[in-house]
């Protein structure tokens, strides 16, 4: 993976391919600590400035004043609004936050939910080093999220890095309408860095998670004389051990852009994106029952950094992505939108999952070793916009297609587990890796295949400067066929459903700067897969129609970007029926709430973004098991909060600090709310030098995730608990060339 990053760096200058190269094998080595690192990482960023700027022309200069004037770590001003593109957030009758690259780098973000953090509706359940299987996930609203890459379905398993997007947009609530099927809380759309015009090139490195060092090339400009040949190349590659003992990671990603102006309206962009991912030493899940009177033991007695799983575990995923995309604006009225996108990964994980016996500190550890799945997809759209005047009102329509499929190859399922022994928190035991389950194969005559189609209408109609309406209509299908084959599980038959489903919304804007809105959409869900500890793992439930309403007000005061949003979703309750382990769908969830979001300048030096979460969540009208009614869903919080204050100093040229946090309520581990997991709140800071360093821009950061070194339970889901992080350490520089 080292040789990707050199031959990268080495279109800047060869000199610099020795530096990288020197520190990538150095900082890699077991033996230096982490001071070590840490002072070799700064001697190397010096040394590559200084470099650079000699091979470079000694007679371009840099502002310093310019360079370090204050750069607010922004939430976006506008937003894709699903398919209908590029709108002002202000003329969205939804709750919607956009996240750009900024505050991602700003903050040192490394994963979705240290990116997200500031979004009080984004709440943490999976991150990379506490998930058995290596994966990220967040819940909006109380639901799993619906992911998409640059307006197209992409599986959670294939979202791109966040060192290596311009922008992550959260879309709140029930949007079925825009996506075809889609999830109940929300979806999170990632928008890749794109070509540009003038030639940029960078280079960053740095240490997190306390052992893992990554480096990251951002290059773009024109490639012919007229410019109308643009590229953005981006790389990452990361590696080391991370603050959890014996587990270490490996990443690589690459993701290339090339656009051509085919005419002065009309742009063909072809995306290609690829990544390696492996990591080591999987953490241990644990399960409780406490319906049995077995319950989670303290907080206390566990340490983050402990690997209670096993050495010899891992997760392996590799997963290549390539598209192609036409705009083109035929006229004053009409405009075209057509993409594809292909995608193939390959995955194989085995971890193990431990069930307490008791309430001493006592639990089973069994292995699950997984045959490896293949997993292909397509996905894409075709759409038309208008823009024109009827009488006094102006409608802007969208009209189109848009779909996507996914087959899942698999070569086996565990269909029992294997006892690795009965230890204590107080002393995990490390064994002997034993042979894989006989039945597993990777003959891949197990699939599952997905279809979903959606055709819609819209049309934004603007009756005058105060008053807009948005009405409109899609018809979703959704196919599936599924083959059991070598797989002993049980499964869903092939199954087939369509649907019309209405959008209408109402939107005034009594000044330029504030926006009244409500809006009733109605979606279909997916329905959801059953877990690995489920008796019917592997099943998916038939999908369910739901419905959302939602009313808010944006505003602008001064420099201060806000949102109000009160909604309710109305949805089918998915869970595993504590009486018989099965996964199953029973009742209905009604999630209602109030959020308020905010962002931007309060006085010239200091930026605020932040906001609040409050929501009343119960399940509804539960016929096969009554104990449930009334109940919370399980990992859902009902209050959270979330702050970043970010303070340039006016006095000390080129120094910024930060200090934020969140909070996260107590969340229920079991469907009949016998038992919580605490509410914990985390503290972070941070400091970032922007200077010049041999005429070359550069900017230092350094940040503190866990300030206070708070231990927490992060979340509780259906497969058992994870242990939050501890308090992390992570230093950065980075070089604009």
């Amino acid at each position: 993976m080292s040789y990707v990053c050199i031959s990268l760096i080495l279109i800047f200058d060869y000199h610099l391919l020795i530096e990288v190269y020197c520190i990538k094998f150095y900082l890699f080595s077991p033996k230096k600590n982490m001071k070590t690192q840490y002072l070799i990482l700064l001697i190397t960023i010096i040394a590559i400035s200084k470099i650079s700027a000699q091979n470079n022309d000694s007679t371009k200069t840099f502002n310093l004043k310019e360079f370090i004037v204050y750069e607010s770590a922004s939430k976006t001003d506008s937003s894709s609004y699903g398919l209908f593109g590029k709108t002002n957030i202000k003329d969205i009758p939804f709750s919607v936050n956009a996240i750009n690259a900024k505050i991602i780098e700003n903050t040192s973000s490394h994963n979705l939910i240290d990116a997200l953090k500031t979004i009080p509706s984004v709440v943490p359940t999976l991150a990379p080093n506490n998930d058995e299987r290596g994966l990220t996930n967040t819940t909006i609203r109380g639901f799993a999220p619906n992911y998409m890459l640059d307006g197209m379905v992409v599986n959670s398993y294939h979202i791109p890095l966040v060192e290596n997007v311009e922008k992550i947009e959260v879309l709140n609530g029930l949007n079925s309408f825009f996506y075809g099927f889609s999830s109940f809380g929300g979806t999170i759309n990632f928008i890749t860095k794109k070509p540009v015009v003038a030639s940029l090139a960078s280079v960053s490195m740095g240490l997190y998670s306390k052992g893992v060092f990554y480096n990251n090339i951002d290059l773009g400009g024109a490639i012919t004389k007229n410019k109308r040949l643009t590229y953005r190349l981006n790389n990452y590659v990361e590696n080391g051990e991370t603050y959890i003992k014996n587990q270490k990671q490996n990443k690589l990603s690459l993701i290339g852009s090339l656009n051509y102006q085919l005419l002065s309206n009309t742009n063909l962009r072809i995306d290609l994106n690829h990544q390696n991912s492996i990591i080591e030493g999987q953490q241990n899940v644990f399960t409780v029952n406490p319906s049995n009177n077995i319950f989670l033991p303290s907080i206390s007695a566990f340490d983050a950094q402990t690997l209670y799983g096993q050495p010899w575990t891992y997760s392996k995923l590799r997963f290549t992505q390539i598209g192609i995309s036409l705009d083109s604006k035929l006229s004053e009225v009409f405009n075209v939108r057509i993409a594809y996108r292909y995608g193939d990964a390959w995955w194989k994980y085995n971890y193990v999952i431990s069930s307490f016996t008791d309430n001493l500190g006592n639990y089973n550890e069994y292995d699950k070793d997984f045959g490896s799945n293949q997993r292909y997809y397509n996905s894409g759209y075709a759409l038309v916009d208008a823009s024109f005047n009827t009488f006094k009102m102006h409608h802007d329509i969208t009209f189109g297609y848009s779909g996507n499929n996914t087959l899942i190859h698999f070569g086996g399922n565990p269909s029992t587990s294997i006892l690795l022994g009965k230890f204590n928190l107080a002393k995990p035991v490390y064994v002997t890796m034993p042979d894989t389950i006989p039945s597993l194969t990777d003959n891949r005559t197990s699939y599952n295949q997905y279809y979903y189609h959606t055709v819609m209408f819209s049309d934004k109609i603007t009756i005058n400067k105060y008053i807009s309406t948005i009405v409109g209509l899609s018809k979703a299908i959704y196919i599936t066929k599924r083959t059991t084959g070598n797989m002993t599980q049980t499964g869903t038959a092939d199954y087939t459903q369509n649907t019309i489903l209405p959008c209408a919304s109402f939107i005034i804007k009594p000044t330029k700067n504030i926006s009244f809105y409500s809006s009733y959409m109605q979606g279909v869900g997916i329905g959801g897969i059953a877990p690995d500890i489920a008796k019917n793992a592997g099943e998916m439930l038939n999908p369910s129609i739901n419905d959302q309403i939602e009313i808010g007000a944006k505003a602008m005061f001064k420099k201060i970007n806000m949102s109000l949003a009160f909604f309710k979703i109305n949805a089918v309750n998915e869970y595993i029926d504590p009486t018989d382990s099965i996964y199953k769908q029973d009742g209905r969830e009604v999630h209602q709430g109030v959020e308020l979001n905010f962002s931007g300048t309060i006085f010239k030096n200091l930026f605020v973004i932040g906001g609040i979460s409050i929501m009343d969540v119960k399940v509804t009208r539960a016929l096969n098991n009554p104990k449930i009614e009334g109940k919370i869903p399980q990992n859902v919080p009902l209050n959270n909060l979330s702050l970043l204050l970010e303070y340039s100093i006016p006095f000390v040229k080129g120094i910024s600090v930060s200090a934020g946090g969140t909070y996260c309520d107590k969340r229920p581990v079991d469907a009949t709310n016998l038992e919580f997991i605490n509410s914990y709140y985390i503290l972070d800071a941070g400091v970032r030098f922007k200077t010049l360093l041999s005429n070359r821009k550069t900017t230092f950061n350094l940040s503190v995730n866990n300030l206070l070194n708070t231990k927490y339970f992060a979340s509780y889901t259906s497969t058992g608990v994870r242990l939050g992080l501890p308090r992390l350490v992570s230093i950065s520089a980075k070089i604009e060339l």
